[in-house]
């Protein structure tokens, strides 16, 4: 009983703050606009895409060029999908550009967002939301110390579990009602986009999304509830939930990219120099000796990228972005899909081939073999098993944090 009333008081008085009107109308401004930039920028894409031959390896022989259409979920995580769909030129048994390098895209971009990011959903969960999970939480025990109402609420029989139980509840929920309407109008805007039609299982991956997006919230509120309970003031702690949020958001992912970039060196021009010298007597020989490099050089990028996805799980940021990017098919594993795919694909339209430079295709033959360019996409299910473990990392984040919270408040001196 003590429980609920705790959290009544908590959620009274928080809906009455500054924070909550701020945070409620940041929401309602933040999320609809950063759906329509995200909604342009993929549109801007999609058309991009449409002026191009999806099955250009027909028309253009043995110099195929090539592009993956757009994913509609990437309004939501942009991710990886502006580098799936670049254009791919394969010329001579090789992908210009080769895995992990600049790939030809002419006309692709808007020269603005090489300056500006697109601040699509994911980016603003966490970035702008995590901030303010932390800032409603902050306070929650140290600002009670600090206005005398702590030592009169243990005066009550009522325990030090209950207290920081009802805390708990009381300010979580304070801060979803805050985002709450922001989500909302979110979706309602998303559901009346023209260009996008969204089926089932697209809005099963958008409320998953958003699940998840809860979860690693969630996990910063407690992390600022737990460093209320190591401080006596609310100035210091203001200041140590700003070095926490730098230093998980911005300092973890940084560093996991150059340590990945130590252990697993790529260069893009050392891949070119490498084909460039290579001698074969035929052929069959040197586009053998092509793949060889090309699929090598797949897989330490493969290597690298997975190492800096696995270093920046020390943070909740690097599973959130992991599960949310894969949910909106934009993630990792659906780049390397899509690169392996291109390769595989070009291999076998070659060894159908009786001469690789001849222009005119046994199209029968080819279509016959299922070899036209259509890379295939993970279902639900697969990005499930995919993001299982980042599921689980921020769940244990969550328990983490609660039980250093509980340890920490049991020792928390109201004096």
């Amino acid at each position: 009983m003590h429980i609920w009333t705790i959290c009544r008081k908590e959620i009274t008085e928080n809906i009455l703050t500054f924070r909550n009107v701020i945070t409620t109308v940041l929401c309602l401004v933040l999320f609809p606009t950063s759906i329509f930039l995200s909604y342009n920028d993929y549109k801007t894409r999609l058309a991009n895409y449409n002026l191009r031959d999806t099955e250009g390896q027909r028309i253009f022989g043995h110099r195929p060029m090539l592009a993956k259409k757009p994913t509609p979920l990437s309004i939501f995580a942009r991710g990886l999908d502006p580098d799936m769909g670049r254009l791919t030129i394969v010329w001579q048994g090789s992908i210009r550009g080769d895995p992990g390098g600049a790939i030809a895209s002419p006309g692709e971009e808007n020269d603005l967002l090489f300056l500006f990011r697109v601040p699509d959903f994911s980016y603003l969960v966490k970035t702008v939301l995590s901030l303010l999970a932390l800032f409603f939480a902050f306070d929650a025990i140290c600002g009670e110390r600090a206005r005398g109402t702590l030592r009169l609420l243990l005066a009550n029989p009522v325990s030090r579990s209950e207290i920081l139980l009802g805390k708990w509840f009381g300010g979580l929920a304070s801060f979803l009602l805050s985002v709450l309407p922001g989500f909302v109008l979110m979706l309602f805007v998303v559901a009346l986009l023209p260009s996008i039609s969204l089926d089932a299982e697209a809005w099963l991956r958008i409320v998953a999304i958003i699940g998840v997006s809860l979860i690693y919230l969630a996990s910063f509120f407690l992390l600022g509830l737990f460093l209320s309970t190591r401080v006596r003031r609310p100035e210091t702690a203001l200041i140590l939930i700003l070095l926490a949020w730098l230093t998980w958001v911005i300092g973890v992912p940084n560093f996991s990219s150059l340590i990945a970039n130590r252990i697993y060196p790529y260069s893009a021009s050392d891949t070119i120099a490498q084909k460039e010298n290579t001698e074969a007597d035929s052929d069959k020989e040197l586009y053998e000796q092509f793949w060889k490099i090309n699929f090598q050089a797949e897989r330490t990028v493969q290597y690298q990228s997975r190492l800096v996805q696995n270093l920046a799980r020390v943070s909740p940021l690097g599973s959130y972005v992991a599960a949310a990017t894969t949910l909106a098919e934009t993630g990792l594993e659906d780049a390397h899909r899509y690169k392996g795919y291109v390769l595989r694909w070009d291999r076998q339209r070659r060894d159908l081939e009786d001469n690789p430079l001849n222009p005119n295709w046994d199209q029968t033959r080819r279509e016959q073999a299922g070899l036209y360019y259509t890379p295939t996409r993970m279902s639900l299910h697969e990005s499930l098993a995919t993001i299982w473990v980042d599921a689980a990392l921020l769940i244990l984040f969550n328990l983490i944090f609660f039980m250093g919270t509980y340890l920490s408040f049991l020792r928390y001196s109201v004096q």
